[in-house]
């Protein structure tokens, strides 16, 4: 999970091998939750660090 998080952060695209390993161990449906939790974090943080909040 910390490798999607890494390279959904750092790098916005996220290799198509850790989406697999996510999907072996969590399926579709929870891998598409850990993604959209993670990028409305991302999304949240560079809201307010726009603003200087």
């Amino acid at each position: 999970m910390s490798t999607l998080t890494d390279q959904s952060t750092r790098r916005v695209e996220v290799d198509a091998d850790v989406f697999e390993h996510l999907k072996r161990l969590f399926g579709e449906a929870q891998t598409v939750e850990a993604v959209a939790t993670v990028a409305a974090y991302n999304r949240g943080s560079r809201f307010l660090v726009a603003l200087a909040i």
